[in-house]
């Protein structure tokens, strides 16, 4: 149906980089495509492995990072600091969960592996947080 609908933007879209030779803006538009690909196949495989909340607060220091990046400011550092201590309490090396339950084998809540099912989700969370800061980097751009 979309294609139907926006068909005939699309090819004339195409057709207007052709003949611009606006390969640039082409080439942001695709980076910006594959970081949107990439942050949610990624935070999708995180969830499976790890509970959400851990998931989105690792995921997050992506815009964090960013934020700290563009500061100019020291004091920011300490900000970043009190947020890397929050996500450490919060994980927990990953294996305790609410209520200070601590999992067999340091899996995560309705999974069915060990630890290196933990540091599987906590890695895709992190391939997230940087798809994330990418995607805020390349949002300037394509906009």
């Amino acid at each position: 149906m979309m294609a139907a609908l926006g068909g005939r933007g699309l090819a004339r879209t195409l057709r207007d980089v052709i003949s611009r030779r606006r390969w640039q803006d082409a080439g942001v538009a695709v980076a910006f495509g594959i970081t949107l690909a990439v942050m949610n196949f990624s935070i999708y495989q995180s969830f499976a492995r790890i509970p959400l909340g851990i998931a989105v607060t690792v995921e997050f220091l992506g815009p964090l990072a960013v934020a700290v990046a563009s500061s100019r400011h020291v004091i920011d550092l300490l900000w970043v600091g009190l947020a890397g201590l929050g996500v450490a309490l919060l994980a927990d090396g990953g294996t305790r969960v609410a209520g200070g339950t601590r999992l067999a084998g340091g899996a995560a809540p309705g999974s069915h592996g060990g630890p290196g099912l933990v540091v599987a989700g906590i890695a895709f969370a992190l391939v997230a947080a940087a798809a994330w800061a990418a995607y805020i980097k390349l949002s300037a751009s394509t906009g």
